[in-house]
């Protein structure tokens, strides 16, 4: 047996490997695996998009059960009451459906001001549903419980970063580019 290998513990910082000889790398290029900072610019125009958040993601959910469930009541009541009825649905629901739209753009070009939007809907949607308890009419626990989570999802700071996050044009002639 050959002992031609440093003792335990007196190995460089990658074992016993041989220094690599090939081209160094380019002047000012991160080492590998290294990732750039949050909104960092990439090569030619591309950002650094980081992973929506869970409670962004979260949120986002809960926007699509409250509007499908709005929806899903509305039709129903539509069924076996008729097209008023309908209506009224649809009026006491309006809340839900903005909300709704509004959580379908959380993934790509929301900024701040949908992220408000949302906390200010969903508040009030909260208040509809307080008042229209105190009067008698319940419209059910599940959507005023979904509109209390959305305001607390949304008012972590991961998802105030998320929606604050840097947003690039792509630059002429890349994919995606109008010109």
């Amino acid at each position: 047996m050959s002992n031609d290998q440093p003792p335990y513990g007196n190995q460089g910082p990658y074992g016993n490997q041989p220094p690599y000889a090939g081209q160094p790398p380019y002047a000012g290029q991160p080492p590998y695996a290294a990732q750039p900072p949050h909104g960092a610019q990439l090569p030619y125009g591309q950002p650094f998009m980081p992973a929506m958040p869970g409670s962004v993601r979260a949120a986002q959910v809960l926007t699509y059960v409250m509007g499908g469930l709005a929806l899903l009541g509305t039709v129903v009541v539509g069924a076996r009451y008729g097209a008023q009825p309908a209506g009224a649905t649809v009026g006491s629901n309006i809340f839900t459906f903005v909300l709704l739209f509004l959580g379908l753009t959380y993934g790509k070009n929301a900024g701040s001001g949908t992220r408000i939007a949302s906390i200010v809907l969903a508040s009030l949607h909260i208040l509809a549903a307080l008042g229209a308890a105190a009067n008698g009419r319940t419209g059910g626990l599940l959507p005023l419980l979904c509109a209390i989570a959305l305001i607390v999802l949304l008012s972590q700071r991961s998802a105030g970063a998320w929606f604050k996050r840097p947003r690039y044009a792509p630059q002429p002639g890349h994919p995606g580019s109008f010109q």
